[in-house]
């Protein structure tokens, strides 16, 4: 692809305070889908500490197979997620980069339209996967067949 931005560094290696400062920038990326996939990364850890703290716990041998089986998939999740944080970034950018190029022409026109399209699907649908793979992890957790939360103001 022409002017294409390589892959940035990893935005999940920074320093949080950093991370945060990035996202309240005056620029369009990172911003919420990279917010969104850390804190389902955030949420997915925990899922996974409750099951550190609760397997092999007394009182609760008899879900100890369950909560393996449950920690080993959120875990999985968790995974997915950190690398949706980097991934969506980059996504964005290169799309806003192809989005930019000119038209003017028909061969700029058609160089256009292979760099916007020629994303592979996994970078088209990165915020998709990154709200599937939340939905995910409460549905691991046995949290995603219960009725929404009701919120008070």
């Amino acid at each position: 692809m022409s002017n294409m931005p390589d892959q940035p560094a990893k935005l999940v290696y920074q320093p949080v305070a950093g991370f945060v400062e990035q996202i309240a920038a005056k620029s369009p990326a990172p911003g919420g889908g990279s917010a969104a996939a850390l804190s389902g990364a955030i949420g997915a850890g925990l899922l996974v500490m409750v099951c550190e703290f609760t397997i092999g716990k007394k009182g609760f041998e008899a879900a100890n197979e369950e909560l393996t089986e449950v920690k080993v998939r959120i875990d999985a999740l968790r995974h997915q997620l950190t690398t949706q944080v980097d991934l969506d970034t980059w996504a964005f950018s290169r799309f806003r980069v192809a989005n930019r190029l000119p038209e003017n022409t028909r061969r700029k026109g058609a160089q256009r339209a292979r760099d916007i399209g020629v994303f592979p699907p996994d970078h088209r649908s990165a915020p998709a996967d990154n709200v599937a793979m939340r939905v995910g992890a409460c549905r691991c957790s046995g949290r995603g067949e219960q009725r929404e939360p009701q919120y008070r103001v």
